[in-house]
């Protein structure tokens, strides 16, 4: 007989019907991918920051490890996500849990592994979630992505600088907590179908729960994940043959011959949507295959040879400066790594400390500015504490090779995390340690405090020569100043520059040369200090204490760089060049002039 019609009323009824619910998680969901994509691959180099070590194997470097990075990426995008099954289990979502816990808790190539697990299974989850979230209203999607993005870049935010923040004190030092929950509101999308058990049943069989009325409950979970674009057009042509075969059976017996013919031509559609669907994913994964070669490629473009430290007339003199690099970022606001790259070699320094240099993060768009100076100014370079260790970053960068490094994170129990490298530098054979140092803020006095007496204790263990590029936070005379020239048995390049407050240059066991101090220009929100210095020659090579402004005075190779200026006096306020100030560049001599 023919089959019943669908009333105007049901039809009505069904065109009215309310739109799935739940589009709000699926859009955290969304939300929360897009930040955990960002937050952790930004950049090739990010993951392998959040694994670095110290010398003397500073791995796995962004070159060439970037490249497994980048490796597990296109797997994840281009090969696992076609495995609906796989990727919608339960089990893959305790592999991304598991890796994003192990990439926290571990170092080395353990975290870089893991972070490499999370990679794929990052990506592999993109299509899966993109195409929940078209069954949704828009709107919905849209403002639940928006929430979840800005929830976990404002974590993000919070995690480091909880000092300056309301609520800071719960979010404080707790990245493993953002991971956690972003990775399982990443799941709350994925597995929406177990987290609802109503809709389980109904996909088990289990027919729908009618309310008092006799009607059917409308205020449903969310459905399962809407069928990729190969399951509808299967279930189109099936569709398709179900209504012409209806027709053929109205029309009479002699339909069941046409009816045949049909389910045949239905099974060489079938074939032929199957064949069409392998021949797609072939093609994306040749796409993929070929922008992997193209992201290769750049890796050897930026191939650089090894370092080789500079010949000089005298090769036991060198310069070494402190700045603060301020995120890559000039004080206006645009990036400024290729004038600030050109600033640091203008000065001619052989090692620079730069401090606020941990950009590996969304917030400032995932640069690794160690990685981009290194390989613009040709310089070994130790990156210092990584992302996850809720820093603003301290680096050194050096002309010649580092051989050996430690970082630290000083006593900070109410302030900002202060973050400090002590490396060992082979110059021309000589031996010497750099610390580089990044004190917490000035209103934190216990932090401050605790911070100069474990960077005593650092200095005053050390046995070679030693140069501090800090950032103290304290006035000359006072305290903290006190403790490290004191207890720290260091010297002050120049005690008489009292018109000091943040960056400082300490010394022992050298002959210091020449100090100078060079406007920031606009780059930053501070100056760059440089002091030069030379080995002793033996015990009686004493310190020069007299000091002279004219350059004439000493030989030219100690001189700084003209293209600064000459000695000025007092500030320079030109924020579009970058010039002595302060009553430098000043010399020093070991005889009266």
């Amino acid at each position: 007989h023919s089959p019943s019609k669908p009333s105007p009323s049901s039809s009505s009824s069904s065109s009215s019907s309310p739109p799935p619910k739940g589009g709000w998680i699926v859009g955290v969901a969304l939300g929360s991918l897009i930040h955990l994509t960002l937050f952790l691959f930004g950049d090739v180099s990010v993951l392998s920051r959040w694994a670095v070590a110290p010398y003397p194997t500073p791995e796995p470097n962004p070159y060439p490890w970037g490249m497994v990075t980048m490796l597990c990426l296109t797997l994840g995008a281009a090969v696992i996500s076609t495995y609906d099954i796989l990727v919608g289990s339960l089990g893959w979502t305790l592999l991304g849990l598991t890796s994003a816990m192990v990439l926290y808790y571990s170092e080395t190539f353990v975290a870089f592994a893991a972070g490499c697990l999370l990679a794929i299974y990052v990506m592999s989850v993109w299509p899966n979630l993109a195409r929940r979230a078209t069954a949704y209203p828009p709107a919905k999607v849209l403002a639940g992505a928006t929430f979840g993005f800005l929830f976990f870049i404002l974590f993000a935010v919070w995690t480091v600088a909880y000092n300056f923040v309301p609520g800071g004190v719960l979010t404080r030092e707790r990245t493993d907590v953002l991971l956690l929950l972003n990775v399982l509101a990443i799941s709350a999308g994925v597995q929406n179908y177990w987290l609802f058990p109503s809709a389980r049943k109904r996909r088990d069989g289990t027919k729908r729960r009618k309310n008092s009325s006799g009607s059917s409950d409308s205020s449903s979970p969310p459905p399962p994940p809407p069928p990729s674009t190969w399951e509808l057009l299967r279930r189109r042509l099936s569709t398709i043959v179900e209504e012409e075969l209806e027709e053929e059976e109205e029309a009479g017996e002699e339909g069941v011959e046409e009816g045949s013919v049909h389910k045949e031509r239905a099974r060489q559609l079938m074939h032929a949507e199957e064949k069409e669907k392998r021949k797609f994913t072939s093609k994306v994964k040749k796409v993929a295959v070929v922008i992997l070669l193209l992201a290769l490629l750049g890796f050897a473009y930026r191939y650089q040879p090894p370092i080789s430290p500079p010949e000089k007339e005298r090769p036991d003199v060198f310069s070494a400066g402190i700045w603060a690099f301020h995120f890559g970022y000039d004080n206006d606001g645009f990036p400024s790594m290729g004038r600030a790259s050109q600033f640091i070699a203008d000065t001619g320094v052989d090692v620079i400390g730069l401090l606020e240099t941990d950009a590996a993060k969304p917030y400032v768009d995932s640069h690794d500015i160690a990685s981009w100076l290194s390989e613009e100014l040709g310089m070994y370079v130790d990156y210092g504490p990584g992302p996850k260790d809720h820093t603003w970053g301290a680096l050194l960068l050096s002309k010649y090779p580092i051989l050996e490094s430690r970082h630290y994170l000083l006593p900070s129990p109410d302030g900002e995390v202060a973050p400090a490298v002590l490396a060992t530098v082979n110059i021309s054979g000589n031996m010497i340690d750099f610390y580089v140092v990044h004190f917490g803020n000035d209103v934190d006095d216990l932090d401050r405090k605790l911070q100069g007496q474990k960077s005593a204790e650092l200095l005053r263990n050390t046995t070679r020569p030693a140069v501090v590029l800090g950032y103290i936070t304290s006035k000359p005379g006072t305290r903290d100043y006190r403790t490290i020239v004191e207890s720290g048995g260091m010297k002050d390049i120049d005690p008489t520059d009292k018109k000091r407050f943040c960056e400082y240059v300490f010394y022992k066991g050298l002959v210091r040369m020449g100090y100078a101090r060079v406007s920031h220009g606009g780059l930053s929100d501070t100056e760059i200090q440089i002091g030069k210095f030379r080995f002793p020659s033996g015990p009686d090579d004493l310190d020069a204490e007299m000091v002279t402004y004219n350059p004439k005075k000493v030989p030219e190779l100690f001189h700084f760089p003209e293209i600064f200026g000459s000695l000025r006096r007092g500030h320079n306020y030109d924020e579009t060049r970058h010039r002595f100030h302060m009553n430098t560049p000043k010399y020093f001599l070991q005889t009266k002039p």
